[in-house]
């Protein structure tokens, strides 16, 4: 009896972090940038223009 208690809270517990964990989202709006440089390496240039759909990102980065 006693393990399914532990295993119930510890399902609660990353039930709760779940939901905690999307509050954490900020979001990017659409629009260009400016991706390269035509002075930089070889594998950065030239530099150009890319358009983005709006995004949600994490605030804080995700580790193991």
């Amino acid at each position: 009896m006693r393990r399914w208690l532990i295993v119930l809270i510890a399902l609660v517990c990353v039930a709760a972090g779940a939901s905690a964990a999307t509050d954490d989202m900020i979001s990017i709006p659409a629009g260009a940038f400016t991706m390269g440089r035509n002075d930089g390496p070889e594998d950065e240039r030239p530099a150009h223009t890319v358009t983005l759909r709006a995004y949600q990102i994490d605030r804080l980065p995700i580790t193991n």
